[in-house]
């Protein structure tokens, strides 16, 4: 999710070429964007899998594919070249993991009472 948000990275650029740094937005040169976009795909595809382990319920998924769907956004119509432009789109991230982590709550809080029991009386059954 790091290298999706951190947009950022690519304003200090001149900075890290000057100073010999070895950036990875130096090193993805002219083809960041591709780059990003499959880090994006592989971040979403992550947080769907963990959430179908995890059995979460619809909110978390559509929370999932909002904020994909936002990061998606930036990533299309972000200028790379432009320091103001990459770092509003930083910061305007910064609501994310706070959307992520409110529907993993709100998901926790919509799960069936007795689903929760019923895995507890045959957990103890097993034993």
């Amino acid at each position: 999710m790091t290298l999706c948000m951190d947009t950022r990275e690519d304003t200090d650029k001149d900075d890290d070429a000057l100073l010999g740094l070895k950036s990875t937005s130096l090193y993805f040169g002219e083809n960041t964007k591709p780059w990003l976009g499959a880090f994006l795909l592989a971040m979403t595809s992550s947080l769907i899998v963990s959430g179908i382990q995890s059995e979460q319920l619809w909110p978390y998924y559509v929370a999932t594919m909002s904020c994909a769907t936002m990061l998606g956004k930036q990533l299309w119509s972000v200028n790379l070249d432009n320091r103001e432009e990459c770092g509003r789109m930083f910061r305007d991230s910064w609501w994310v993991g706070i959307l992520l982590f409110a529907s993993i709550v709100v998901s926790t809080l919509l799960k069936h009472p007795s689903e929760e029991k019923t895995d507890t009386v045959h957990s103890s059954s097993r034993q």
